[in-house]
Parts: structure tokens; C-alpha cells; sequence
């Protein structure tokens, strides 16, 4: 019995100087999705900071952006403040960091940014500590189709010097070429059975 005692006494000892049971007792904060989606007309993006349970102390993480991976630019497509975020005492609310997007009007790609977790202090990093924004742009539109096709039978052919002609089909049966001007949307169909 007393064996028992003094191995669990000497495992506890042990953990403890680890810092392990520390790590056990300690609430986690992550963020609360891993990803977003917002278009660059949206004004704001709101991410959240959740912490497991609430704390006997404060606890703080680190937020930063990570950059290597960005293709958005602080500053230029959005905004937001960086640095230590603090759960207070007793407290399990989750805290919100707002990022401000930037519409810039220009027809570009869209966006993307990483925010990472780091240095926790009173607390431990749980399993979601990445976070990417995606910001989809605004200004790129489609061009809206047309089912209009000009379509002509030709027996001789003169290319337009104004637009490009590229051969899309022969038919030997027939004997027929069928040619496409596509800058003005057109198909011409030449007849070579002479």
C-alpha cells in the first residue's frame, strides 16, 4: 500500500515539474471557425477567439498575420489590430476581432489572409489556432451571353482585315470549311465542291 502511495505521490511529482497537470488544468482558446468568406463589398468580417471554460486568472493569446501565404495587403484590402487578446478572470465570453475590408474598386483577384495563435499565457492553444479570410472581389463580371450567331453560305471567302478567321472544321463529304471570326461573332462556311 504505502508502495502505491509513494509511486503516485512520486508520479505527481513528476507531471507537476513537467508542467503537465499545469497544461490539463488550463482552458484552450481557438478560434472559433477556421475559415470565412466575405466579398470586398462587405465592410466587415468578424472573427471570434473562444476560450473552453472560463479561468481562475486572465489568459492572453497572441494574434498576428502570418503573411507568407497572404495575397491580401493590411492596410490596402483590410484592416486589423494585431497584438495580445485577453479573457478576463472568470469570464468564458468570447471575444470578437473585428477585420474592416477594403473595397478598392479595381477588378482584381480575390483575396486571402491567415491569422495565427500564439504565445498563451494562463491558458493553452487548442486544436484551431489558424484562421484564413478569404475576400471575394467585387468588381469582376461576367459578360452575359447571347444565343445571336451570324451565319452566312459563302462560295468564296475573303478574310475581314478587321478581325482574325480560325478554321474550326473541314468536312470532306461535302467538302466544307467552316471558319470563325471571333471578334465579331461570326461562322462562315466556305464550299470548295468546284
Amino acid at each position: 500500500m504505502r508502495r502505491k502511495l509513494f509511486t503516485s505521490v512520486l508520479l505527481f511529482s513528476i507531471l507537476l515539474g513537467f508542467g503537465a497537470l499545469d497544461a490539463l488544468a488550463q482552458p484552450a482558446v481557438t478560434f472559433e471557425k477556421n475559415y470565412d468568406v466575405v466579398d470586398e463589398d462587405g465592410g466587415l468580417l468578424n472573427v471570434y477567439l473562444k476560450i473552453s471554460e472560463a479561468s481562475g486568472a486572465d489568459c492572453s493569446v497572441d494574434v498576428t498575420i502570418l503573411g507568407d501565404f497572404d495575397t491580401g495587403i493590411p492596410g490596402v484590402d483590410y484592416s486589423l489590430t494585431t497584438g495580445t487578446y485577453t479573457f478576463p478572470a472568470g469570464s468564458a465570453d468570447d471575444i470578437e476581432i473585428p477585420v474592416t475590408i477594403i473595397d478598392n474598386g479595381d477588378s482584381d483577384i480575390d483575396k486571402l489572409f491567415v491569422l495565427v495563435l500564439s504565445n498563451p499565457v494562463g491558458c493553452a492553444l487548442g486544436d484551431q489556432t489558424t484562421f484564413v479570410g478569404f475576400i471575394l472581389d467585387d468588381e469582376e463580371t461576367v459578360p452575359v451571353a447571347s444565343l445571336e450567331l451570324d451565319l452566312e453560305f459563302v462560295s468564296s471567302y475573303l478574310v475581314d482585315g478587321d478581325g482574325t478567321a480560325e478554321i474550326v472544321a473541314y468536312n470532306k463529304s461535302p467538302k466544307r470549311l467552316y471558319v470563325m471570326n471571333s471578334e465579331k461573332s461570326i461562322v462562315e462556311i466556305l464550299d470548295f465542291r468546284d
